[in-house]
């Protein structure tokens, strides 16, 4: 997955900048600007499938408070469940 790419990407970033692996500040400098634009981008694609999410629970609640007030109206029209009292 992506985390998991950028993840392993980070470790191995981190270990050749404790190595002293990279050729200069500035290409230090680059390639952490890069890790850090991914890693910005990835927490705003969470960010918005957890909206998505959040918006979907609550059209979810409303649907079902929906169809349980249709099930009580359907059920307080439907005459096969009492009698229906005799006018005189």
């Amino acid at each position: 997955s992506d985390v998991e790419k950028l993840s392993s990407d980070v470790t191995n970033f981190n270990s050749r900048a404790s190595a002293g692996s990279f050729s200069s500040q500035a290409a230090f400098n680059s390639e952490r600007a890069a890790l850090v634009g991914r890693s910005d981008s990835l927490n705003q694609t969470k960010q918005t499938i957890e909206q998505l999410i959040a918006t979907y629970n609550a059209d979810k609640q409303k649907f079902d408070a929906t169809n349980t007030h249709l099930s009580s109206l359907t059920t307080s029209i439907d005459s096969s469940l009492a009698t229906t009292p005799q006018v005189q």
